[in-house]
């Protein structure tokens, strides 16, 4: 099963042999089965056993409407169950990682009444620092998104280029945004390479101007650096939100507990999300823009959240034969 859990992409091929190790012992149990529920265990949970192609060529979500939970308890919880339209959405997106410190000092003011959590630094090893691109497609991608929502009579909040700096996305704690959208860049560091660091100080996102920060540039006083991580999320009270998209890279990822990830999914689920999409590996920035605005248009089409998901991972599929563009992302409640 390691093995599965380190090939990446590459184990959604239909030779991976993924199918045989994965779903071959339970198929002959399922018969006459439409819904499955299931929490992944150890490397299971860095697996998106949902999109296996299957023997006939099919993936699993296909033939199966299959939930992933981040604990078999969500199965007596009622909240979870699906919200009959949304108001509002929050979005994040086409981010200024330079942007200027004055900004950020400018937010610290600006939200200084906003009951936010004490400020933490994103502090990481020097030697692992490097600069963060700008991602054109995440402009396109929430704008578009904005253009959908709005256009459902859902009051939508865009913050993009300089605005959206970690203050702003804090002082959304205790709002009840039932959406909330963030494309950016997120990272997962491994132990072996960030020196037996907490692993809630080893994911994070990447908000406007952390570059300052991740490059060890100096900051002024007490101001966020712009790198939230996922230690920060979780003492956030986000309790009010029903859907969390991180359209980011290696979102999903993190230390693997028995009781689950340690990481940015751990951090959202303590601060009270209800269902979130994520990543396993680095994504396409085209690829994933085509999949999160199909998403949207499915959703508000009133196609349920998973069914909007596997509709759109199909949108992606149709288009991108390879599974490195469609297989990343997975949905957990």
């Amino acid at each position: 099963m390691m093995s599965l859990a380190l090939s990446g992409s590459e184990a959604y091929t239909p030779d991976s042999g993924a199918y045989s190790a994965v779903w071959s012992p339970v198929v002959p149990f399922l018969e006459g089965v439409k819904r499955i529920y299931f929490s992944p265990d150890g490397f299971l949970s860095q697996i998106n056993i949902e999109s296996i192609t299957a023997s006939d060529g099919s993936l699993m979500n296909e033939k199966f409407d299959i939930i992933r939970l981040s604990s078999t308890g969500l199965l007596c919880d009622d909240s979870r169950l699906e919200p009959d339209g949304y108001d509002s959405a929050l979005l994040f997106g086409g981010l200024k990682y330079d942007a200027d410190t004055t900004v950020m000092t400018r937010h610290r003011n600006l939200y200084a009444d906003g009951g936010l959590s004490e400020l933490l630094r994103g502090a990481l090893p020097d030697s692992l620092r490097a600069g963060w691109a700008y991602l054109a497609g995440t402009k396109a991608e929430i704008q578009d998104i904005a253009g959908i929502l709005n256009s459902a009579g859902v009051a939508t909040t865009l913050l993009e280029a300089e605005d959206g700096t970690e203050t702003a996305f804090k002082s959304f704690s205790f709002s009840e945004i039932p959406v909330i959208h963030i494309a950016t860049h997120g990272f997962y560091l491994k132990e072996s390479d960030s020196d037996h660091v907490d692993p809630m100080k080893r994911a994070g996102l990447i908000f406007a101007g952390g570059q300052h920060a991740w490059l060890g540039e100096p900051l002024p006083d007490n101001v966020d650096d712009g790198i939230l991580m996922a230690e920060e999320i979780a003492g956030m009270n986000l309790f009010g939100t029903d859907l969390l998209v991180l359209s980011a890279c290696q979102t999903a990822l993190g230390d693997i507990a028995r009781d689950g990830v340690f990481g940015l999914q751990r951090g959202f689920k303590l601060a009270g999300v209800n269902t979130m999409v994520m990543s396993l590996w680095q994504v396409s920035d085209g690829a994933t823009s085509l999949m999160m605005t199909e998403f949207y248009k499915n959703l508000l089409a009133g196609k349920s959240k998973r069914e909007s998901f596997r509709m759109a991972q199909s949108a992606v599929r149709d288009r991108y034969e390879d599974p490195f563009y469609w297989a990343a992302f997975i949905m957990l409640d």
